[in-house]
């Protein structure tokens, strides 16, 4: 039993430690060891069965397009995709793979209808996290007005991203996101190297390292 490692878990905090071994003892709730070098643990797109949460070790998520690919890391205590359980199109928007040995807490979309809404504690857990994820999506839509070149890159990159701060990889042809942002190319690459003295990002070949 991993009491307070799932208790501190964002949709269990506040659930007694008796009703997290009665769902434990019921197979309601299990915990999946992961290897780093596992591969991909749910694909982009894929059918959501399960409501997981990140016990233990990193994943790197990745949200791709046919022009770019931004990658991610997320650590011990994220829960993936919740939204994907209830949505219409019930599919993960991200694909996820562990970066470090990991363990998963994983709850069947069956359980979670028939057990785990029927907890008070997990309802009001879950609505919070909702009401969150909305008020920063409209604070984000509010914040959107931009000028420089600079704020209209990094606007795309907060508008695309998982989780706020941290490093994060854009895997984009200069040229596409000269054409997202609407500035020429020249303005865009300028802007790049300015902010890579300015140690911001670090500039590959077809990618961009944001440092935080």
């Amino acid at each position: 039993m991993y009491y307070s490692s799932l208790s501190s878990l964002p949709l269990l905090q506040g659930i007694g430690a008796d009703v997290l071994l009665d769902w434990q003892e019921r197979h309601v709730i299990r915990i999946v060891s992961v290897d780093r070098d596992e591969g991909v643990l749910i694909g982009q797109g894929e059918f959501c069965r399960t409501l997981s949460m990140l016990m233990e070790g990193e994943m790197e998520c990745c949200l791709k397009t046919d022009d770019w690919e931004l990658c991610e890391t997320i650590h011990a205590g994220q829960v993936i995709e919740e939204e994907a359980v209830w949505s219409l199109s019930q599919r993960y928007a991200r694909s996820y793979k562990a970066k470090t040995d990991a363990r998963i807490l994983v709850v069947s979309r069956e359980h979670v209808m028939r057990t785990l809404m029927h907890n008070e504690i997990f309802r009001i857990n879950l609505l919070g996290r909702m009401a969150a994820r909305l008020e920063k999506h409209n604070k984000a839509a509010l914040d959107c007005k931009t000028s420089t070149v600079e704020e209209h890159i990094t606007g795309f990159v907060r508008s695309i991203q998982l989780n706020a701060g941290g490093e994060k990889a854009l895997h984009i042809k200069l040229d596409t996101l000269a054409e997202i942002v609407r500035e020429t190319r020249l303005n865009v690459s300028r802007t790049l190297h300015r902010m890579q003295d300015e140690g911001k990002i670090k500039m590959m070949r077809e990618r961009i390292l944001f440092l935080n």
